[in-house]
């Protein structure tokens, strides 16, 4: 038994909107962030769309083993 677990990555898809709104707002999150404000639900789904609408951003979701979503990483300068 390995003492790391897999990680899987895959691409973000428009089902991870709430997700990603759910971990941007969470007191963990908020307290390690430049503002400890959360984020209302209109603006996260604008700048949802626009990652997604912008060609050099990309968003990665990690997945355990069991293929539960635990966490992102986020480009938007293009790879």
């Amino acid at each position: 038994m390995s003492e790391y677990e897999t990680i899987l990555l895959r691409p973000a898809n428009p089902s991870d909107e709430l997700v990603l709104y759910n971990w941007a707002n969470s007191d963990l999150v908020r307290s390690v962030s430049l503002s400890n404000s959360k984020f209302s639900w209109e603006s996260h789904q604008k700048w949802f769309r626009n990652y997604f609408d912008n060609p050099k951003s990309k968003i990665f979701i990690g997945l355990n083993s069991s293929e539960e979503p635990i966490g992102q990483i986020r480009n938007s300068r293009g790879w």
